[in-house]
């Protein structure tokens, strides 16, 4: 996980968006960030759908409504299709 999460303004957004406790909202961002790496390595998550990406980030919400989050809060940038999402300045801190 990366390490400036622990101290992230946008996670605790998030927490605050989606109403869950800030440990919650941290362990999504690290599941967002493996899951991207495994399944959509040039960052392009939304390639998957809401739903798929939800189930994978073991969200029990509603799938859009965790993406409104995610792009409101800034961890997910909106993007031309066929990508639609792709996670914020993932270049700069994807695993190598």
């Amino acid at each position: 996980m990366l390490e400036g999460a622990f101290t992230s303004p946008k996670i605790r957004r998030l927490a605050v968006i989606l109403d869950i406790p800030w440990p919650h909202a941290l362990g999504l961002a690290g599941l967002l960030w493996r899951f991207t790496a495994k399944h959509a390595p040039t960052g392009e998550v939304g390639r998957h759908d809401p739903e798929m990406i939800a189930e994978a980030l073991e969200w029990k919400g509603n799938g859009d409504q965790l993406i409104v989050a995610m792009v409101t809060c800034r961890l997910l940038d909106r993007v031309p299709p066929p990508a639609r999402l792709l996670v914020h300045d993932w270049p700069e801190h994807a695993p190598r």
